[in-house]
């Protein structure tokens, strides 16, 4: 199975903090970069359709500039919405979230601002294009946070983009003041390396809740007198200067948030992989033959108790920050990022007498292990073999069909001056040969001794999920990434 990797949290984690003094300090606000209220967000296209001049989005034309850097094939995979797809594992999975928290028995309403009946209320269609503002300022993203880079994200121009996580969309559901939580799942984008658990498209879902005035003060009845958080220090939930309540608020409320939400991922865990286990114990020793399990309410699902650990985590939304990991055949996995609402995020939603949590997670990287599936290229199959095996919407074990043979080449270089970008090898490593690509690797790295000039070799993976590639088209392949490589990245190509 699938090792836990540094980016398969799939919520973008927070720069380096600040001193402890500045993390302690009530006066300072998290998102003091903003000097006015937010402009909107909603993106106004151009009427131009122009493909020299400009990028066409789900039928709305976008001006080029010096930012735009979408590729034609990530522009491909937008609207394909396999989250939507009744019978794709990505569907599945949001719709197993989406039982969970819809179920009062398991997910209890809240009484509080008229929420009732829709106390979670899922949105899955939103439009992926967005504004800087609500992807990373209204997140209380630094100005200098590596995440707004062009190397990492896919900018249509200057003033929109293509959302990097569907906290893009956190506010306007807040603001919505339509429910006491949210559950959106999209398609997101990022430039990233290439192996099996990477895309430059995948599928998030987050998960938003707030609690109001009464239940603060029920909290705050319930415990009276102050909290001291030093012996907090030590434990799994992380309190610290560097992960530390906000100062705007009463600790026992936000130690109240926090357990609030870490019961609710438990719960959810406990769901998940519960229909996980189910069907893989189907899946042996016939798994052909499994039957599946059925997507039904969370408390008529199957539950399993499996190890789970709470470590510290990092984001620029959240404080206290957590990730949940879960010991899963044989080995720990990182799940999900979560967190205690930054306040000013609630303020300017108009909630500025609520407090609220929310989480993150990766489709993909939940749907891999849930279903079995080696690598995240799957999704974007339309095979039958693939396809048929999840028609029926049930949860069950992937039944591998033939593997076709891989067939890697080398390109070796010398590295410029001004600096070498992986993800912008991946991008045109992507854009020549798409989906055939299985793997992208740095193999040698050397600096001559005299010279001073740095050498690198890359190795690229080829196999195609559905077909047997000919060394024909491999090599022409290679060659256009090799030229393109020298054209566009300056890099040197070595005999």
């Amino acid at each position: 199975m699938l090792a836990a990797r540094p980016s398969a949290l799939r919520w973008v984690r927070a720069a380096p903090r600040p001193s402890p003094a500045d993390l302690l300090s009530s006066s300072s606000s998290p998102c003091r970069f903003f000097a006015t209220a937010l402009p909107s967000w909603s993106p106004t296209p151009t009427p131009s359709t122009d493909p020299a001049t400009t990028t066409t989005i789900l039928g709305r034309s976008y001006p080029r500039d010096a930012m735009s850097n979408v590729s034609p094939t990530v522009l491909s995979r937008i609207g394909r919405h396999l989250h939507r797809l009744p019978g794709h594992p990505l569907a599945i999975t949001k719709r197993l979230i989406e039982s969970y928290f819809g179920d009062p028995r398991t997910f209890p309403p809240c009484e509080e601002r008229g929420c009732r009946p829709h106390h979670v209320q899922a949105l899955d269609d939103l439009p992926p294009v967005v504004t800087p503002q609500a992807n990373f300022d209204a997140l209380c993203f630094p100005p200098d946070h590596p995440g707004r880079a062009r190397s990492d994200t896919y900018y249509v121009n200057a003033e929109h983009l293509l959302r990097t996580h569907t906290s893009a969309h956190q506010h306007d559901a807040l603001r919505s003041h339509q429910a006491a939580g949210y559950l959106i799942s999209a398609d997101v984008y990022r430039r990233d390396e290439i192996d099996a658990s990477h895309y430059p498209v995948f599928h998030q879902t987050e998960g938003i809740y707030t609690m109001g005035p009464a239940w603060q003060q029920a909290v705050i009845a319930a415990a009276p007198g102050p909290v001291d958080l030093q012996p907090l220090a030590g434990r799994p939930t992380w309190i610290h200067a560097g992960n530390p309540i906000q100062g705007v608020h009463d600790p026992r409320v936000s130690l109240a948030v926090g357990q609030h939400l870490r019961d609710a991922l438990e719960g959810l865990v406990r769901h998940v992989f519960g229909a996980a286990a189910e069907a893989k114990r189907d899946a042996s020793p016939a798994p052909a033959a499994a039957p599946g399990v059925p997507i039904q309410p969370a408390s008529a699902m199957p539950a399993t108790d499996l190890p789970m650990r709470w470590i510290e985590g990092s984001f620029p939304f959240t404080s206290p920050s957590w990730e949940l990991e879960v010991f899963w055949e044989g080995q720990w996995l990182e799940l999900l990022g979560c967190g205690v609402v930054q306040q000013s995020i609630m303020d300017r939603a108009g909630l500025s007498d609520h407090v609220g949590w929310a989480f993150g997670i990766g489709l993909e990287r939940l749907a891999m292990v849930m279903f079995g599936i080696p690598d995240i290229r799957y999704f974007w199959s339309e095979d039958e073999r693939f396809l048929s095996q999840f028609a029926d919407g049930r949860v069950r074990r992937f039944v591998p069909y033939s593997r076709y043979p891989v067939c890697y080449k080398d390109v070796s270089f010398w590295r410029p001056a001004a600096g070498f970008e992986e993800n912008a090898l991946a991008e045109i490593t992507r854009e020549v040969a798409g989906d055939s690509v299985e793997r992208l690797e740095c193999i040698d790295t050397f600096t001559h001794p005299k010279t001073g000039r740095t050498s690198m070799c890359y190795r690229v993976h080829y196999r195609h999920m559905d077909r047997t590639l000919t060394n024909a088209e491999v090599d022409a392949w290679q060659a256009q990434i090799a030229a393109r490589m020298a054209q566009e990245l300056g890099v040197e190509i070595r005999g």
